[in-house]
């Protein structure tokens, strides 16, 4: 399993979800945040991907 620097995530995010369309910019940029946090986070589950309460539940909306 490889794991990202936060900094090499969010590159990474942005190179295969970048432009991605959801049809709303906010659904978009959800989704780079969401691979970036799986990404510099690999194998965590998702509470413990952000380090904000309102991030994990965004994430939890986007997934449903």
């Amino acid at each position: 399993m490889t794991t990202f620097h936060p900094l090499q995530a969010e590159q990474w995010a942005l190179k295969h979800f970048g432009a991605v369309d959801l049809g709303d910019r906010r659904r978009n940029q959800r989704a780079v945040r969401i691979a970036q946090g799986m990404a510099s986070r690999s194998g965590k589950s998702i509470p413990k991907l952000f380090d904000r309460r309102a991030d994990v539940k965004a994430a939890y909306t986007f997934m449903s």
